[in-house]
């Protein structure tokens, strides 16, 4: 059965508001709720407000009962694995075994700058990652003292409990469309793979190669959850849907960096329509190898978009 997830608004919007978002989530059905983690808006203007993503994570896995929640994704510049690794087990424990650890490698040049934090070259980050996966299942697994010496980060002789609910740890889905190395540590390290914003066309073709690096590695590909971040611009109509579109890109920055590419990329792949529209685009992704969608819905509309799309889509989304 696909699965269908929410990402948790946590920009220009204040912290009930988005406590709320989350806990209508889990009454409608969605089967998972992810946090970014971010210190500003990457699609909308910097000076936009942001909520910690760890912090609200941490409420909801006191305030719902059933729906999966996750990190979308955390990368391994901001906080030692460590931090990370305890962050987990942390949720993990709150929520009684339902959090999943979404990784990546961080790529926001405008936030690292604006606030001081490392963003070393993308050989450097890949290296560091790979330390920091290891460094973390070392932490969640072992039974007692933890060692670690590496190149980037070490530790010695460190108590680490307590351990997380889920064993030996919480899932691990990895945030990358890197089809030379990053794809093949997901083959090697990951239960997960996620991405956003590509056509299903393209969606084949990164899933055909993660497929290659699992035969390489001795990885049964069908263990790795398959899940992908669209947008959705739904409405009764046509026409509400293309008009709460072009409502939220009234909203947004442009320019020719990154964010403002992905952003495009985005809007551009978004799922947008009726009901019955959304289904069949959903539908594509599906035949071309997606288990979970984990869907954003833009803009003022959020709220609406999201009971909409929870009345009228999600239960026949799920049989696709």
């Amino acid at each position: 059965m696909v699965k269908v997830g929410v990402v948790l608004p946590i920009y220009d919007i204040d912290v009930k508001e988005a406590l709320d978002f989350g806990v209508q989530a889990e009454s409608l059905g969605y089967d998972s709720l992810w946090v970014e983690d971010h210190l500003m808006p990457w699609q909308l203007s910097c000076e936009k407000s942001t909520l910690e993503g760890w912090v609200l994570l941490s409420i909801l896995a006191d305030r719902t009962e059933k729906i999966r929640i996750g990190t979308m994704v955390s990368n391994i510049l901001y906080r030692h694995p460590v931090i990370l690794a305890k962050l987990a087990v942390m949720v993990d424990r709150v929520s009684n075994g339902r959090f999943t650890m979404g990784l990546g490698l961080g790529w926001f040049e405008d936030e690292a700058k604006a606030y001081g934090l490392p963003m070393p070259p993308l050989k450097v980050r890949i290296e560091m990652f790979r330390e920091a996966i290891e460094l973390m299942k070392k932490l969640w697994t072992s039974s007692g003292k933890v060692s670690f010496k590496g190149k980037y980060f070490t530790i010695e002789n460190a108590s680490f409990q307590p351990k997380p609910v889920q064993k030996p740890y919480p899932p691990i889905i990895i945030g990358t469309g890197g089809e030379k190395v990053m794809l093949k540590i997901v083959a090697k390290e990951a239960d997960g793979w996620n991405y956003g914003a590509l056509s299903p066309e393209e969606v084949k073709h990164k899933l055909d190669i993660l497929r290659k690096f699992c035969s390489e590695v001795g990885r049964n590909f069908e263990d790795i959850e398959k899940t992908f971040e669209l947008y959705v611009f739904i409405g009764k109509d046509r026409s509400e849907a293309n008009s709460r579109l072009e409502k939220y890109l009234e909203t947004i920055p442009r320019g020719d960096k990154l964010q403002h590419i992905i952003q495009q990329l985005y809007i551009r792949n978004a799922l947008k329509g009726t009901a019955s529209d959304i289904l069949n685009q959903m539908k594509d992704y599906v035949n071309a190898g997606i288990e979970h969608f984990i869907l954003v819905f833009p803009g003022e509309d959020r709220f609406k978009m999201l009971r909409e799309f929870g009345e009228h889509v999600l239960n026949e989304a799920k049989k696709l």
